[in-house]
């Protein structure tokens, strides 16, 4: 699957890479063309499977590794890293800082990366493959099923674009 977003759809794109796994060494990637791409592996809360039982609801999830593509990019600049936390990073989130003009990718580690960007600016969420990383379950109704997530999309007036 492919989700294309532009600048004012980034809370869409936080759903589903809350939490998704980034290599440090890959934020710092380089610009080529206006462009830079990072691989994640994320968990599909768009697509989770729910079951009901005496204690409650269980919730299911599956994993892809995905690139996340951004482009119409002028500049990237990326904080110091902590010492500690050179490895594995998690994504917190990716918004506009409207004071700044940019666009910040977060991770919970603090590290920020900030994309000066161009009026030609879109994000592509691409999912590459089934991975073992956040699959699993937890207890508690979490997530979208597809049906959910088709109506949060409807909702929220995005088209989705299939892409063979």
């Amino acid at each position: 699957m492919t989700y294309t977003f532009d600048i004012n759809q980034l809370h869409i794109l936080n759903t589903l890479i809350f939490d998704s796994s980034i290599e440090y060494s890959d934020l710092k990637s380089e610009l080529k063309n206006g462009t830079v791409e990072y691989t994640i592996e994320r968990r599909t809360f768009e697509n989770v499977t729910r079951e009901k039982n005496l204690l409650g609801t269980k919730t299911k999830y599956s994993g892809k590794s995905s690139i996340l593509k951004f482009s119409g990019i002028k500049s990237i600049s990326i904080s110091k890293g902590n010492d500690i936390f050179k490895d594995n990073h998690f994504i917190q989130n990716i918004e506009l800082n409207s004071e700044k003009n940019v666009v910040e990718l977060t991770t919970t580690f603090g590290i920020t990366v900030k994309f000066n960007v161009s009026d030609l600016f879109s994000l592509e969420l691409i999912d590459l493959n089934d991975s073992e990383f956040g699959k699993g379950t937890s207890s508690g109704k979490h997530g979208f099923t597809k049906e959910e997530w088709n109506e949060y999309l409807k909702k929220e007036k995005y088209v989705l674009q299939q892409r063979v």
